[in-house]
């Protein structure tokens, strides 16, 4: 921190400050004044732990040339006279201040103090921060002198930092008054973090990703508290796996506090907090005062106030109770034994109706109770007819918990499992594997066995399992009919997104058997024992089904697709939520097609329809949605809703969309030049993916892996992400845009034979594969071909090409009329990619426009003053640029490293060199490179050769990284 001298506990350079930025902004404005001579005070507020130590320490660590005296005043320091006062006289004299020494507190009156202070202040020669911390516990004699001091420093070079919680004390409400006056300084306060603050924090203390659901949790949970967040954090042990699910465990514990607080008040005041603990809910002051005398107590609600444990609230007339915060919740049941709690829900179930009180009959049996237990299977079950699942799950659970029957529970578990997976609910449904185990073999219970081993990424077990339960007769029975149903669909939609199309086929086929049955057995749309089954709504998603598989396996166009012709068959008006699966579908099939702004389009109009943001269907659709806005140029969206989609992801533990979420949240950052991001993303998509690896996530892995290994100059990384996921045989190329990728990354390693080769299997039209086709050609030595087909590129850009694409072959066939007699025309074409780049923020493309702007502008000087050198000038320039290095001493691969290109980029050239110079061995070149030092200038990188050849190896460079983008 430059000249700083001492700060009590040192300054604190490696703390991790989140949603600080306009309060250091605030310091370090005051902080210009006070250099300036314009004194100023600055007031720090905030409760315990919300970080005001932690923003001085960071402010102090970011500035320089300061003498600093520091001061902390702690409980104890209230009976110390000028306490405060010689701790900061003792900072001076350490700086060199003698006049600080000086400073006689003994017998002497505040102003006589605060003189010698000033004195000591004006003796230091430099710029003086005087930081008092803990503001609210300074002494009164210390407290006269620091705001004679407040004063006394207008017009000195001196910022005095008060930093205390917000209470009322003399000194404190002074000192407000004074830095909220005009020029004189600042009051900061201190609150807490967000959720996105928080979500922040933890991914910068932990290096990974941490879901906007559970950062919503947690800073609930610990009131957005930094030190507490920070603390659980620690506590965790930096575990990235154990945070997602569990920091709030960590969250320092207040039973203990809450058991003392307890312990000092009234039996009334106690009873109230307990009843709001169990209650969880908004309660009337009535209303709390009967379960009170039901229980024999009373309650004293304003006692609780007062010690700020329960708040009330005038709803609609009526004073009505807040639910405790859920830490406080916690707390309180923590320090309250079993049987208490159960009292307590007995007493709110004997005065309380309908659901409330048949949850809270629930939470108070001790052993079970089959009667109850039947009571709620029944309510389960209408739920499920209303369906109501969350309800539904919510009641399956407990009359499985409370069952005494052997021969009930089975069937109550198996329904419960079935809601859970009709409703996504996957957390609950994760639970009950266990009991179905344990559960004697029949077709519901190996579905849903099978839809778990699917889940854990198991296929071969899931469909060895499922292949039994499929075949088995049912016998036309409505209710293993519907539930085969329910879970058939989970299992199709779950195989389809991992890519087993065969067996999305065969489900398919099964599927369409049952709904025929079940339509047959009744004219209702929904089974008789409760299990929502909507036909219209299967039918879609049947349709849905068969339409991938035609696409994937048969390439069947989207047009001709089924879920085409159904939704083309209806007005838009006539969607509603059973179509949004048909729609991001089509939307999905679409993109593949290359038809971008019509698939953004369907996945907008499909996640509109889905009331559940969680759903798979959500998922997938807003990954294919972020990957198509990033390829239109809406990147800001595209960020959006990949972050939208990491968080459920994360925060639902979906083994099927993780891998890919993760991906796709690293495609702007790569886009943009925060390859650190990027890699880390990527990384934990590498991690998800041998867990589940599913095709939107091979599409968007590979996709990124092209562009990382480009930007980062290692093509054999690219290739071999390539052939690890390009497990698909049978797909071909509709699983991604392979081949064109395969080509660049092997044109890249200088394989041309094999990058033609790659190309040759399928023949395609579009921008993207003449552009690579135009490289390929143009590294053959072919320049007429390659110039037909960059300019084929060019001609064929229409309004569904990617942004990326487009700057490509803008920026790339722009250096070729450049250097091909065009030049006006080229840098026009230039223009619009380096104006694209901008506008998306790509920082790499755009430095490579720029760059090569710069270099043809210099061109036609190059040229003029090459005129009259040697016959050795029919080196190109990147061929004189390695001639020269090489002649320097440079190995193959230090000239790579230094020029950015592949060694076997360099081993071609050099070989050109040696032969165009006459020369047998490379030892040759530091002869001639001495030479060439003195005799001539090294051309420009943009200039061309004099026989109007564009330099092959910058063309090359300039071609790479557009497929698949």
């Amino acid at each position: 921190m430059g000249s700083v001298t001492r700060i009590r506990g040192e300054v604190r350079r490696d703390a991790v400050i989140v949603g600080r930025a306009r309060h250091l902004a605030d310091l370090a404005a005051c902080a210009r004044r006070a250099r300036a001579g314009e004194g100023q005070v600055v007031v720090i507020e905030g409760e315990s732990g919300f970080g005001k130590t932690a923003l001085v320490h960071a402010f102090l660590a970011g500035e320089s040339g300061w003498i600093t005296a520091a001061a902390v005043a702690d409980d104890g320091e209230c009976a110390v006279t000028y306490g405060v006062i010689e701790q900061i006289a003792d900072e001076l004299a350490h700086a060199g201040a003698a006049a600080a020494a000086d400073v006689d507190m003994r017998d002497n009156g505040i102003r006589q103090v605060a003189a010698s202070a000033v004195a000591a202040l004006d003796a230091v020669g430099g710029p003086v921060c005087i930081v008092v911390d803990d503001a609210q516990w300074v002494d009164e004699d210390s407290a006269g002198v620091l705001m004679l001091l407040a004063h006394a420093v207008r017009h000195r070079a001196v910022l005095l930092v008060i930093s205390a919680r917000r209470d009322a004390s003399p000194l404190l409400n002074r000192v407000r008054r004074l830095a909220s006056g005009p020029g004189r300084g600042a009051v900061v306060h201190v609150g807490a973090l967000s959720p996105r603050e928080v979500q922040e924090l933890v991914e910068v203390s932990l290096a990974t990703d941490y879901s906007l659901r559970s950062a919503t949790t947690l800073a609930a949970y610990a009131q957005g508290c930094p030190l507490d967040i920070q603390a659980a954090v620690e506590a965790c042990g930096g575990d990235p796996a154990r945070a997602h699910d569990q920091l709030t465990r960590y969250v320092p514990d207040l039973v203990e506090s809450l058991r003392t607080v307890l312990s000092q008040v009234t039996d009334s005041c106690r009873l109230g907090v307990e009843l709001m603990a169990v209650l969880d809910a908004p309660t009337s002051v009535a209303d709390l005062d009967a379960v009170a005398v039901r229980l024999g107590g009373l309650v004293d609600v304003p006692a609780a106030m007062d010690v700020h444990l329960l708040e009330i609230e005038n709803s609609r007339g009526v004073l009505t109770v807040r639910p405790l915060h859920a830490r406080v919740r916690d707390a309180v049941l923590a320090a309250m034994d079993r049987d208490a709690i159960r009292r307590v829900h007995t007493a709110i179930a004997d005065g309380a109706v309908g659901p409330r009180a048949l949850l809270h009959r629930a939470a108070a049996c001790v052993d079970g109770s089959e009667e109850l237990a039947a009571h709620l299977e029944e309510q389960a079950s209408g739920a499920r007819a209303h369906g109501d699942l969350d309800r539904a799950v919510e009641y399956g659970l407990w009359a499985t918990r409370l069952t005494t029957d052997p021969g009930a529970y089975p069937r109550r578990l198996v329904d419960c499992a079935a809601s859970s997976v009709a409703g996504r609910h996957l957390r609950v449904f994760d639970e009950l594997v266990g009991g179905l185990e344990s559960l004697a073999p029949t077709p519901e219970r190996d579905l849903l066995l099978a839809y778990s081993q699917l889940r854990r990424g198991d296929n071969a077990a899931a469909r060895e399992r499922a292949a039994s339960a499929l075949a088995a007769d049912l016998c036309g029975e409505p209710a293993s009919t519907a539930l085969r149903i329910v879970v058939t669909c989970g299992l199709a939609s779950a195989l389809a997104v991992v890519g087993e199309l065969a067996e999305v086929a065969t489900l398919c086929d099964v599927l369409e058997r049952d709904l025929s049955v079940l339509v047959a057995e009744r004219s209702a749309d929904r089974a008789d024992d409760g299990i929502p089954v909507d036909l219209l709504g299967r039918e879609i998603e049947l349709s849905a089904l068969r339409s991938a598989v035609a696409h994937y396996t048969e390439g069947i166009a989207v047009h001709r697709s089924p879920v085409a012709k159904l939704l083309d068959a209806l007005a838009p008006g006539r969607y509603d939520g059973r179509h949004a699966i048909a729609l991001v579908t089509r939307g999905t099939l679409l993109h593949k097609d290359g038809q971008l702004h019509r698939a953004a389009e369907d996945l907008t109009s499909g996640l509109s329809l889905i009331a559940d943001d969680a759903s798979w269907v959500a998922q997938q659709g807003r990954i294919e949605l972020a990957m198509v806005q990033f390829r239109l140029g809406s990147w800001d969206d595209a960020q959006a809703n990949a972050a939208d989609a990491l968080d459920l992801a994360l925060d639902r533990g979906d083994p099927w969309s993780t891998a890919a979420a993760y991906a796709v949240a690293a495609l702007v950052p790569v886009g943009r030049g925060d390859l650190a991001v990027a890699e880390r993303r990527l990384g934990l998509a590498h991690a998800a993916m041998s867990e589940s690896g599913t095709l939107v996530a091979y599409r968007v892995i590979a996709l990124v892996e092209m562009m990382l290994a480009l930007a980062r100059r290692r093509p054999e990384r690219a290739l071999t992400a390539m052939q690890a996921y390009r497990v698909h045989a049978d797909l071909g190329d509709r699983v991604g845009n392979w081949d064109a990728a395969e080509a660049v990354a092997l044109l890249e390693l200088g394989r041309i034979g094999e990058a033609a080769a790659a190309l040759a299997r399928f023949e395609r039209t579009d921008a993207e594969y003449l552009l690579v086709r135009g490289a390929v050609s143009f590294m053959a030595g072919e320049r007429d071909r390659a110039a037909r087909q960059l300019r084929g590129a060019l001609a064929a850009l229409d309004d569904d090409s990617s942004v990326i694409v487009r700057g490509v072959t803008w920026h790339r066939v722009g250096m070729l009329l450049a250097v091909d007699g065009e030049p006006d025309a080229g840098r026009a074409l230039i223009r619009r990619a380096r104006d694209l780049y901008g506008r998306l923020g790509a920082a790499r493309w755009l430095a490579e426009c720029e760059a090569d702007l710069r270099a043809l502008d210099a061109a036609p000087m190059a040229r003029s003053t090459s005129q009259n050198v040697s016959s050795e000038t029919s080196l190109t320039v990147r061929e004189h640029q390695i001639a020269l290095l090489v002649g320097e001493g440079l190995t193959n691969r230090e000239v790579a490293e230094r020029l950015t290109l592949s060694i076997r980029t360099v081993d071609f050239h050099l070989r050109n060199v040696l032969h165009k110079l006459g020369f047998g061995s490379r030892r040759q070149l530091r002869g001639w490179a001495a030479a060439a030092a003195t005799s001539r200038t090294v051309p420009d990188p943009g200039d061309e050769s004099p026989s109007g050849e564009p330099h092959r190896s910058r063309f090359r460079t300039l071609v790479l990284g557009v497929a698949g983008a």
